[in-house]
């Protein structure tokens, strides 16, 4: 994930404007987005992120261009539940037993579609990095650094899931499923041999690189 800055400075939806350095904190992969931080530069994007549902947004001012006014607090957090008291130790051992087990059920698949997403949108992020490798390099490497960034978050943080993700796409024929295979398993290698996290970004940043490479000059 890119750094946050130094002081958080708070927007609602409708003090958003062009010119404004942006950041969205929801998963990368439930937002139309490339990544979750970014200028905003067009009134499309600006209209998109007002329908996200997103009650604040981070924003940095020493990225944007503008600065905007009428800054916010984000909204107080709710009070947490309370669980319902139950007078029955027995009763209330095997309830919590079986909410455990639920939970997990529920962490599981809900990790499962989270990564599904992800390695789509992943996918789709390297189609247009590969389109212009050639043209824009400079652009395209920054983005290759950024989205080997989201990935560390999405998929090594969960190896498990991650590698039955990516089980499923084994046989697709789409190149960059491949690509994509392949940086987030060196990177997950890289991990195992006890690589410090900045070494397994710049090992995936590599591979991702190459796998382009190979499939513009395929092309």
């Amino acid at each position: 994930m890119p750094p946050a800055p130094h002081q958080d400075f708070v927007l609602t939806p409708e003090q958003l404007c062009i010119g404004v350095f942006v950041h969205i904190d929801l998963p990368w992969f439930s937002h139309p987005f490339s990544f979750n931080s970014f200028k905003i530069r067009t009134a499309e994007q600006l209209a998109i992120l007002r329908t996200l549902g997103v009650t604040h947004f981070r924003y940095d001012p020493e990225r944007s261009d503008v600065q905007p006014r009428g800054m916010s607090a984000p909204p107080p957090a709710p009070p947490p539940a309370h669980e319902p008291i139950i007078e029955d130790p027995a009763a209330q051992s095997a309830l919590v037993s079986k909410q455990e087990r639920i939970a997990r059920l529920a962490q599981r698949k809900r990790q499962v579609i989270e990564v599904e997403k992800a390695l789509v949108k992943a996918a789709g992020v390297m189609r247009n990095i590969g389109k212009n490798l050639f043209a824009r390099p400079k652009e395209c490497l920054e983005e290759v650094d950024e989205l080997v960034n989201q990935m560390v978050v999405a998929f090594l943080d969960q190896p498990e899931v991650a590698l039955h993700v990516m089980g499923e796409h084994a046989g697709s024929e789409e190149t960059y499923y491949h690509g994509l295979n392949c940086s987030i398993l060196s990177m997950m290698l890289a991990r195992e041999l006890g690589f410090a996290r900045a070494h397994c970004q710049i090992l995936g940043v590599g591979a991702l690189l190459l796998n382009a490479e190979l499939a513009s000059s395929s092309r």
